[in-house]
């Protein structure tokens, strides 16, 4: 059975607004995230124009309005990764209760999917995802992706924060 991790995280009041209104935007809280294995064992991670230099993480994408997570996980490997994703398994949910003092606190569910092997060389569909490139980790470097991630300069420390929980879950998940 997949798990079902609760994780509370202290954010900047400027984080915690442009995610509530990120939210509010796209209609969804919630997310699936691609663990896409690759040829040789290495787990696939990308990076995006926008990141901070070196950043590399897993590919995620927001649920649509009346999606669920499987049909989300379809559509999402194909607009990030240029090919149909076949799925293996489900490796769990997190659910991300993001709070500042006395905010209201915002709630984000991640649905992390573990895919078959893709031997294909990926090749984003979607332009406006701005994907500029990939790399292959192993699972056990997926914790230094994740201690990476928590120590991004500035403005990129709580999403850095943020993204680091899924990248220790799946690597916990999988060792």
């Amino acid at each position: 059975m997949p798990a079902c991790r609760y994780v509370e995280l202290d954010v900047s009041r400027q984080f915690l607004q442009e995610f509530r209104q990120k939210i509010r935007e796209s209609g969804s809280s919630g997310e699936v995230v691609l663990v896409v294995p690759r040829p040789g064992g290495g787990i696939l991670l990308h990076t995006k124009s926008f990141y901070p230099k070196e950043t590399y993480r897993l590919p995620t994408g927001r649920l649509l309005p009346e999606e669920d997570p499987l049909q989300a996980f379809h559509r999402e490997f194909t607009e990030e990764l240029g090919t149909e994703g076949r799925l293996d398994r489900s490796l769990g949910v997190i659910i991300h209760r993001l709070k500042c003092g006395n905010e209201e606190p915002v709630e984000f569910t991640s649905n992390i999917y573990l895919a078959k092997e893709m031997p294909e060389k990926p090749v984003p569909h979607d332009d406006s995802e701005q994907i500029t490139g990939f790399t292959e980790v192993s699972t056990s470097e997926l914790k230094n992706v994740a201690d990476r991630l928590e120590n991004l300069p500035g403005r990129w420390l709580d999403w850095g924060r943020f993204r680091a929980v899924v990248h220790r879950f799946v690597a916990e998940s999988l060792l």
